[in-house]
């Protein structure tokens, strides 16, 4: 599946490559605009930027320990390889934990809120995981951050940080006092 700006190998339904690509493109829109503001040079990268979806979560774990040794987390971004990783979100531990527990609920209006948390709970992952990755991805290839410098840890994740709303939609944050 391609994007605008990414190519996204996956072996998962396409509802959630397409709102994994939505979250992708907003995020890459949300930093373009944050450097125009604030007048940071970029660059267009040379080619789409690769992403990695994954269906089943013990797939993600396998290629994510095999990239990232000792990383505990649900997506990833390696500069080495330019490769973002990602597994289908309703595939988490903690989100089939929660399908169980609905599956064993009575029909009802608490078994609706129950499914309407576990909704948003998915949805704010997304918002979180997502673009936090994928504007760790986009700021190394635009030419903001460079993947061959050791950069501070609080700098690479600070900066990431700021994107974390872009998948709702909101530009993330673009104020010029920020640096």
């Amino acid at each position: 599946h391609t994007t605008a700006h990414f190519e996204i190998q996956h072996n998962s339904e396409t509802s959630e490559v397409e709102a994994l690509g939505t979250c992708l493109e907003r995020t890459y829109q949300s930093v373009l605009g944050w450097c125009r503001d604030l007048d940071i040079p970029t660059h267009t990268p040379f080619e789409l930027l690769a992403v990695a979806l994954f269906d089943k979560f013990k797939d993600f774990v396998a290629l994510r320990d095999r990239l990232a040794p000792g990383v505990d987390a649900v997506g990833l971004y390696v500069p080495q390889s330019n490769l973002a990783v990602f597994c289908h979100l309703d595939r988490l531990p903690m989100i089939e934990a929660l399908d169980h527990e609905l599956a064993k609920r009575t029909p009802g209006a608490q078994t609706d809120d129950f499914r309407a948390q576990r909704e948003t709970h998915v949805a704010r992952l997304r918002q979180l995981v997502v673009a936090h990755e994928a504007a760790h991805q986009v700021l190394f290839n635009i030419g903001v951050l460079d993947r061959s410098r050791d950069y501070s840890f609080w700098l690479v994740e600070g900066l990431a940080c700021q994107f974390e709303t872009a998948c709702n939609g909101s530009s993330g944050v673009r104020a010029k006092f920020w640096i």
